[in-house]
């Protein structure tokens, strides 16, 4: 597949590596959703499956609608890597406010 920009469909979700020590309990740290450039990928362009073959075994995934973000004021930017075409950005201050509400509207897959 090409590493070119591709264009955003009108649903779907994100995929987030979450290290194990930003998960107490089986629930979700604020603190996983604290980058300026937030990296994940995008769910229609590979599954949940192929972003955790791409992580340690140590890391865990997350899931989020494309919504969330866009709900935040966050700039969602497809970014792709030479081994990884569905990398993508989401790009924006991460308040306080913001890290909760991903953490809240993130499923651990």
């Amino acid at each position: 597949m090409s590493n070119a920009q591709q264009p955003f469909p009108s649903q779907y979700n994100l995929f987030r590596g979450i290290s194990a020590i930003f998960i107490k309990e089986g629930k979700l740290s604020s603190a996983a959703f604290s980058n300026y450039e937030m990296s994940v990928d995008r769910g229609d362009m590979c599954s949940a499956t192929q972003t955790q073959a791409r992580k340690s075994a140590w890391i865990k995934v997350a899931s989020f609608s494309h919504t969330v973000p866009q709900a935040l004021n966050q700039e969602i930017k497809h970014d792709p890597k030479p081994d990884n075409n569905a990398h993508t950005l989401v790009i924006g201050k991460k308040t306080n406010s913001i890290r909760r509400k991903f953490a809240k509207e993130s499923t651990l897959i």
